[in-house]
């Protein structure tokens, strides 16, 4: 008789190729995880249809929940989660499940009401692989023993079912196969500072605390991409000597910006890094992508690509990814033929 899995992931639509990412690396390593977009070996088996969360609340033994923005909120492309889904995770929550949130610091402190048993910060992961194995570390050794007994099972037992999980469960979205954004950063930059590389855009601002707003906000972006070369941004913007931290509490409107429309003049530039910024700490690839391909400064728009890239990867955007290589690719030619 097959077993049904232990482990829950719970996501929106928004975010189902990471969740796709996430459950079929655990699977390569014998974990099944209950994906409501691929049904069970039991699901299967007994031909079960209209689970609901309470009768899942009752097997799970470990539950993940991806949390972000776009998840929670509908958008143009895909619905949200449920406020009912929300609920039962409350519900659960206080039965005593441990309740695992993909998400973030700054996303948590919206949803802080949730009070998960941890929370996995998906801006410290570089790509799926990383996450899941961290999910692996925070599941109960007695009950990663039972997972893998499970699904050897299953296996055993499960002929047809089992197949077709499988081949569901196929790795699709695994960035972490492609080269990290530290790498691609390198790349654009080459031997020079990411200062000195950026430098002939930003001379052309001509306030100085214009200089060192934009130069904050852009080592903010590239925080995930690299620690250190985001540090060293800061340090060097120290030496600016005219400087005003308020502007950096200052928020900027949201804008919709036309099909064609590009972002060209250093205000709109400084605008729209302030978005990026928001965007990324957030986690919206999608969002911070279009803004960033509008931006007509070649230099600046190749390293913010490279932050994009880098949450992309994180997120499991396998196609983002390619694309931007494309871009800066392209960007490059462009480059070689005009000197």
């Amino acid at each position: 008789m097959p077993v049904e899995p232990w482990i829950f992931l719970s996501y929106g639509r928004p975010e189902e190729k990471l969740a796709h990412a996430i459950s079929s690396l655990l699977w390569s390593q014998r974990y099944e995880t209950y994906n409501y977009r691929f049904d069970s070996v039991v699901v299967q088996d007994f031909k079960l249809k209209d689970g609901t969360y309470h009768e899942m609340l009752e097997i799970a033994r470990f539950w993940m929940a991806i949390l972000t923005p776009r998840s929670t909120r509908p958008d143009d492309f895909s619905p949200s989660f449920r406020r009912p889904v929300l609920d039962e995770l409350l519900r659960m929550r206080d039965g005593g499940t441990p309740l695992i949130y993909l998400s973030n610091d700054r996303i948590m402190r919206d949803y802080s009401f949730l009070n998960p048993s941890h929370v996995l910060n998906l801006s410290e992961c570089d790509s799926p692989r990383t996450i899941t194995n961290k999910l692996i570390e925070l599941i109960p050794a007695d009950l990663r023993e039972r997972c893998q007994t499970s699904w050897r099972i299953n296996e055993r037992l499960s002929g047809t079912s089992w197949d077709k999980l499988n081949r569901d469960m196929q790795i699709k979205y695994d960035t972490g196969c492609l080269p990290s954004a530290a790498d691609l950063l390198d790349g654009v930059t080459g031997r020079v500072s990411i200062e000195q590389f950026i430098g002939p855009e930003i001379c052309t601002l001509k306030a100085e605390v214009h200089r060192w707003f934009l130069t904050v906000k852009l080592s903010q972006c590239l925080k995930i991409v690299s620690t250190d070369r985001s540090q060293a941004m800061l340090l060097a913007s120290r030496d600016i000597k005219e400087k005003d931290p308020r502007l950096l509490t200052e928020t900027v409107p949201e804008k919709t910006y036309g099909p064609t429309e590009t972002i060209e003049s250093a205000s709109e530039v400084i605008r729209g890094l302030v978005r990026v910024s928001d965007q990324i700490e957030i986690l919206d690839y999608r969002g911070a992508y279009d803004i960033v391909g509008r931006i007509a400064w070649p230099r600046m728009r190749q390293v913010l690509l490279c932050a994009v890239y880098s949450l992309s990867r994180t997120m499991a955007q396998i196609e983002i990814c390619h694309d931007i290589r494309g871009h800066i690719s392209d960007d490059f030619t462009r480059w070689s033929h005009s000197h």
